[in-house]
């Protein structure tokens, strides 16, 4: 029980978001990348915002896991024990999972379009960290890396992140 509740929770990790009211927008789209990386879990957030504004129009999370990490053997196994987990995306427009299996780990990569989501559904979500989240207009890029800096993530420059290691 207790490493089904550490892997939702770094799986969730990847999914931390907080809300406040309505912003403006400009038709720049920008990034900021985030990430947290130990022995046997890589976890990078990368947040899409319009220049100028606190609004963030996407996210992107990808997390790289060993089968140590998840106390399996093998893809077969991996899978079994995310099955739960990966379903909760399923279904819900404006978010899209992808999950690799490889020799001995997995890649789970989950994108949330914030212009096509319905944060009433999102906010349903086990494990999304939000304020008020069902009755927010927008996702506000300041608080959401206040909120990630504190879970220990730290800001990646020109996409040179760490390497997994397993």
């Amino acid at each position: 029980m207790r490493k089904k509740q550490i892997i939702l929770g770094l799986i969730m990790t990847a999914m931390l978001a907080i809300l406040v009211a309505c912003g403006s927008k400009t038709s720049k789209t920008e990034s900021v990348s985030y990430q947290s990386n130990q022995k046997g879990v890589d976890n990078r957030v990368t947040y899409y915002y319009e220049k100028g504004t606190d609004e963030v129009t996407k996210q992107e999370a990808v997390t790289q896991m060993s089968y140590d990490f998840l106390a399996v053997k093998n893809a077969e196994e991996a899978k079994k024990k995310l099955e739960s987990f990966t379903s909760m995306y399923e279904g819900i427009e404006g978010i899209t999972e992808d999950v690799k299996f490889e020799e001995s780990s997995l890649t789970e990569t989950v994108t949330i379009d914030y212009t096509k989501v319905n944060f009433a559904e999102l906010s349903e979500i086990p494990g999304i960290d939000a304020v008020n989240l069902e009755n927010s207009d927008y996702i506000s890029l300041d608080q959401s890396v206040q909120l990630i800096k504190q879970q220990g993530f730290e800001e990646v420059k020109d996409g040179k992140f760490k390497k997994f290691e397993e």
